[in-house]
């Protein structure tokens, strides 16, 4: 009887156990239902954000870039513009700062030797931009800017010892000779503008039968002032690129390593306070803080124009914005392919509204560099499975 009982109970027991699971199965899959924290829960982010993103960035690039070519048309200052364009960003970046004070860091002393080099070169780029938006067109000016990463190559190759894969070399070489071929087929928007109006007059005065003096025009630009002009703008932005070879070198190992003790808020802010600070005694000596200030009290300088200076250095934080923006919804592969659609459009866009005359040489410049740009992204965004970038010792 007792060991009846027993066997029953035994019995009992064992079915119980082989139930549990079963039981604990259900209810791990009732929480995981119901769970917050579980990955079918958590919604995913909509499709519609990195496109936006991406057209955000683009737009604010694009008309950043064409503002400030109208805006210096208006207001010769470009160093003077320059400083603004740091002030006004770093407006921004205090708001970021006041709104998450965690984000908010000091400079160490371990990273003031890069510190430093990454402002000299920031304060170079820009300063060097803006002088050369105001003296060349923005097709060559675009075509010289897409030569970066020839000069990241070669600076990374001295400072870093880090040479890239053959290829990536003959793609950047080539995208060299766009800039070339532009130059010879360029002529400055602003030129190119003052011929067209001079021919449009002349135009009329024949029409009038007004007898009239021979006048520029398109066709016959670029000698004499206009060559050394033209000049001038291309070495101050091939100094401009140097500039931003060195600083993407320098300031992406100093992001890399005091990611955890400066994050890129914190660095901006500083980068942006001490870029102005080394832009000012140029600014200076070139006389364009005396240009700004005699243009700020000069009462016959339009409102239009100064909501135009005022936008484009406003820009120029909503671009620092956009591009975070950007790479918080995608990745920085993405930001590349995006960087190729803003020369496109810009080069495109400034031959219309600035009425560039788009002579061969000029377009084939803007597409070979446009190609080699695509290519290049191509061949970064698809590295080899067993080569990729070595040091060498």
């Amino acid at each position: 009887m007792l060991e009846s009982w027993r066997s029953r109970r035994r019995h009992r027991l064992h079915d119980e156990v082989e139930l549990s699971p079963c039981a604990d199965s259900a209810h791990d899959s009732a929480s995981s239902q119901s769970s917050p924290n579980s990955s079918e829960a958590t919604p995913a982010p909509p499709p519609q954000q990195p496109l936006f993103a991406a057209c955000a960035l683009v737009a604010v690039a694009v008309a950043k870039t064409l503002l400030t070519k109208v805006a210096l048309r208006s207001i010769k200052a470009p160093v003077a513009f320059s400083i603004v364009s740091c002030l006004v960003t770093n407006v921004g970046i205090g708001c970021i700062l006041v709104a998450r004070p965690s984000t908010f860091k000091l400079l160490q002393r371990g990273m003031l030797r890069d510190f430093g080099i990454v402002c000299v070169t920031i304060a170079i780029d820009l300063g060097c931009t803006n002088v050369a938006i105001s003296l060349i067109s923005l097709a060559l000016q675009q075509c010289i800017r897409g030569a970066s990463p020839a000069a990241t190559i070669v600076i990374e190759a001295l400072v870093r010892r880090v040479c890239q894969r053959p290829a990536v070399v003959a793609v950047v070489l080539l995208g060299c000779v766009g800039p070339i071929l532009t130059g010879f087929g360029s002529v400055d928007d602003d030129a190119a503008a003052d011929g067209a109006q001079d021919a449009a007059s002349a135009t009329a005065a024949a029409t009038a039968d007004v007898p009239t003096t021979a006048t520029l025009t398109p066709s016959s630009i670029g000698s004499g002032a206009l060559v050394g002009r033209q000049t001038a703008g291309t070495l101050f932005m091939v100094a401009s690129v140097l500039g931003q070879g060195v600083k993407n070198v320098f300031a992406h190992r100093l992001v890399t390593e005091q990611k955890e003790t400066l994050g890129l808020p914190s660095f901006i802010f500083w980068a942006e306070w001490v870029s102005a600070a080394l832009l000012l005694p140029w600014a200076a000596l070139d006389g364009d803080l005396a240009t700004l200030w005699d243009d700020a009290t000069r009462a016959s300088l339009p409102a239009a124009d100064w909501a135009i200076f005022w936008l484009s250095a406003a820009l120029g934080g909503a671009r620092v914005f956009a591009q975070y923006y950007f790479l918080q919804q995608t990745s920085a592969a993405s930001l590349a392919v995006s960087n190729i659609a803003i020369q496109a459009l810009t080069s495109a866009l400034s031959i219309v509204f600035f009425h560039t005359p788009p002579t061969p040489l000029l377009l084939s410049g803007v597409a070979l560099t446009i190609t080699t740009t695509s290519a290049y992204a191509w061949l970064k965004l698809h590295p080899p499975t067993t080569l990729g970038p070595q040091v060498v010792r």
